[in-house]
């Protein structure tokens, strides 16, 4: 429905409110976006392209930093921080982008 732009009914509108205020049928919603998984959610990734949004993800992953910041990739440290900073700003945008889009369609 969102990829598509087809408005979101009222009753799926949950983003509000309470766990215990969520009927049994409308947490079934989140087995969508589990993409068949029961251990996890969807990664930032997979929903930045399921929404046509450009995913940060493309030059590292939150798993990276570290190694990057502490040496433990051949990079000198100064081009690691430039590296580590692109991707957090990228990351920002993307997750502005992601609210921005699900605001525009009125689940926010």
């Amino acid at each position: 429905m969102v990829k598509y732009k087809i408005p979101i009914p009222k009753q799926m509108k949950i983003f509000d409110m309470k766990p215990w205020e969520i009927k049994e049928q409308i947490k079934d919603i989140f087995l969508f976006w589990k993409g068949g998984r029961f251990d996890s959610y969807p990664s930032f990734s997979l929903v930045c392209d399921f929404l046509d949004i450009e995913s940060p993800k493309n030059i590292m992953d939150g798993s990276e930093v570290g190694p990057y910041f502490w040496g433990e990739r051949e990079l000198p440290q100064d081009e690691a921080i430039d590296l580590i900073s692109k991707y957090c700003n990228d990351d920002v945008k993307a997750t502005a982008k992601m609210y921005l889009y699900l605001a525009k369609q009125g689940l926010f």
